[in-house]
């Protein structure tokens, strides 16, 4: 499963994966990390055995002009995942 927030970003991953593997089981759903209940949804419909986390704001400059947006996506939107896979994640 692939979640993105922009739909260009998931589209073009998309693409690219399904072109180099076909056969690929690909689910793909639009969806912010900031979305507790979103994520909450797409863990227990999904049941992912990995997560890959990488929606954080990265340009700090950006983000020391708007500090709160990045608090909100980099500190609250992991927490919200690292919750969801407590929750959800079979570790083995």
């Amino acid at each position: 499963m692939i979640v993105d927030i922009y739909e260009n970003n998931a589209y073009q991953i998309q693409m690219e994966l399904l072109h180099n593997y076909p056969e690929l089981n690909l689910a793909v759903r639009i969806g912010s990390i900031r979305d507790n209940g979103k994520i909450d949804k797409l863990f227990d419909e999904f049941r992912p055995d990995i997560v890959y986390h990488a929606a954080a704001h990265k340009h700090v400059p950006l983000m020391e002009d708007s500090p709160n947006e990045a608090i909100k996506n980099n500190v609250f939107g992991t927490l919200n995942l690292v919750k969801a896979a407590d929750k959800y994640v079979c570790v083995k």
